[in-house]
């Protein structure tokens, strides 16, 4: 049936209902993505605690983590969208000025390239998630109830910041 063009109610819609890629300029994104990657960090942990996982195991998901991470605030995962400017180059940038401190105490060994400085900084989120593990009173009895703890959250809302560039 053709439509008349006038009431709307006939008339065929050509618009595209794809939605668009999660971007990575969004807070709410990226929280997410940081809130599953500590999941996930806490469930390889427990695995490994209930010996349902190795250590070396545990070391190579670790990995590939670091590189996942590394690869999408480089702006190279294609199911994501970033801001024009910001993955990599505008996030090393605010690396460079968030850690100054710690990219200087690397002295010759300090990361060079905007995908080192990412890299870099996916390395010391992993890091800081297993020292925060650590110190908490739970540590090596059940991982996974530790996700809603209030130290874990303000972790994942320090690093949703980082990696939009939200200040601090």
């Amino acid at each position: 049936m053709p439509s008349c063009g006038y009431c709307g109610r006939c008339a065929k819609d050509f618009s595209s209902r794809e939605p668009g890629k999660p971007n990575l300029a969004s807070i709410d994104v990226v929280g997410g993505i940081v809130e599953q990657a500590v999941r996930n960090t806490l469930r390889r942990m427990q695995n490994v605690s209930d010996g349902d996982m190795s250590l070396e195991e545990a070391a190579q998901a670790d990995e590939r983590l670091v590189n996942w991470l590394t690869e999408t605030f480089c702006g190279r995962n294609k199911h994501f969208a970033s801001a024009e400017g910001w993955n990599p180059s505008g996030l090393a940038d605010y690396i460079r000025e968030m850690f100054s401190g710690d990219l200087l105490k690397a002295g010759r060994h300090a990361p060079r390239s905007d995908s080192e400085v990412v890299a870099w900084v996916a390395y010391r989120f992993l890091r800081g998630l297993y020292e925060l593990i650590k110190e908490m009173p739970a540590a090596g009895r059940n991982y996974q109830e530790m996700e809603y703890a209030p130290r874990i959250r303000d972790f994942v809302s320090f690093w949703q910041g980082v990696l939009v560039g939200a200040p601090m």
